[in-house]
């Protein structure tokens, strides 16, 4: 997924628009006909306090301790008014003002995090879920808290609570792409292909040149089986961006499932001259040229070689990169060594993959490599 601190992906999380002004142009075009009663003397006060308090939203860059100040401003204006008019502003100022602290203590958060404060990331991380709670409580129009919770959940693996405040920001802010952009990510993580595709098909129709979105609708409909769905998705994002390498591996993977083994070797290829570091593109080459059902395509020193430099490059190897080495070495004959990586595959991976996995085992622990099959639609 690509939610994260709001310090690690701008792209996803919510700009901090001055709503306050708005606010403030209402409070200030009142007149006591609104009030349904004269202006008095505490309700002047109130408008006073709050003019103190909408000049201090105006800082930047906004702290903790101004949002702090603002809440403290707007309680003491809440006591000197009974308005209903003033009250209901008070409230959407509040409210306003503790989901910005929150924004503020997610940052704080992901500061923390990238310094290896897990620690105190997580208590900040706690601190901006009540500020964003308490936001809500207070105005519940407030749409950008209800995405800002549902980034927290997100964060703390809540899916479900978070897609319900992701849907309730779609609601209420049908054209915020990043409520429709991380609930898309959650169901991707899901395995609900369908709804991700949905979702970000919304993404694109609001922009249709997000590329982080084309991409990951990709993968959804590589899911699901639709190849060439995958491959258009793909191949825009490369028009798009055509020094970035995912989409390329991607497509290359849609390639390689019809059984277009050039294809696929091509965007591998591609995918390497423009990223010599990434593990993803020596994974899927290296597969590629050993488990090919056709002899000309298949290297088996290479297929090694980019099996051994993924693992190289990734700290800690998954199932799935364990798996790939162990078909190079079985492809080179290294049979010992293709039983040992991919018994370590299987004690990872997920029980919805050993069987497979273990299938693959048979065949090297009988001296024979596997061939890959193309994938039936």
């Amino acid at each position: 997924m690509l939610l994260t601190y709001p310090t690690n992906t701008p792209v996803r999380v919510p700009c901090c628009m001055l709503v306050t002004a708005v606010l403030m142009a209402a409070l200030c075009s009142a007149t006591p006909s609104l009030y349904g009663q004269p202006t008095s003397t505490d309700d002047a006060e109130a408008k006073a306090i709050l003019t103190s308090a909408y000049q201090t939203s105006k800082n930047k860059p906004l702290t903790v301790e101004h949002c702090s100040q603002i809440i403290a401003l707007c309680a003491q204006a809440q006591q000197r008014t009974q308005t209903p008019a003033l009250t209901a502003y008070i409230n959407q100022l509040t409210a306003w003002a503790h989901n910005k602290r929150g924004e503020q203590y997610l940052q704080l958060a992901g500061e923390n995090e990238d310094s290896n404060d897990t620690e105190t990331a997580q208590a900040y991380e706690a601190q901006a879920f009540q500020e964003f709670a308490t936001a809500i409580a207070k105005d519940k129009q407030l749409w950008k808290a209800y995405h800002n919770r549902g980034v927290c959940l997100a964060i703390a693996g809540k899916a479900p609570e978070a897609i319900a405040d992701f849907s309730q920001t779609i609601q209420l802010k049908k054209d915020y792409a990043n409520a429709w952009f991380n609930r898309a990510e959650l169901y991707l993580d899901l395995q609900n292909y369908p709804a991700a595709v949905t979702d970000y098909t919304e993404v694109l129709k609001l922009d249709n040149t997000d590329v982080t979105a084309l991409i990951a609708r990709g993968d959804a409909q590589l899911m699901l089986r639709k190849h060439q769905p995958a491959i258009a998705d793909y191949t825009a994002a490369i028009k798009l961006m055509p020094d970035l390498a995912t989409p390329l591996i991607q497509r290359g993977t849609a390639y390689r499932e019809l059984g277009q083994w050039e294809a696929a070797r091509t965007d591998y290829n591609k995918a390497l001259k423009m990223d010599m570091t990434s593990a993803v593109a020596y994974q899927h080459t290296a597969w590629l040229l050993a488990t090919c059902p056709e002899a000309d395509i298949r290297n088996a020193e290479l297929a090694v070689l980019a099996a051994e430099k993924a693992k190289t490059l990734t700290p800690t190897p998954d199932w799935m990169l364990l798996d790939t080495l162990a078909a190079a070495y079985a492809n080179a004959n290294r049979f010992d060594d293709a039983v040992q990586q991919l018994t370590a595959a299987i004690s990872q991976a997920p029980a919805a993959e050993k069987q497979a996995l273990e299938r693959r085992l048979t065949l090297y622990q009988a001296g024979k490599p596997f061939r890959d099959a193309v994938v039936n639609p």
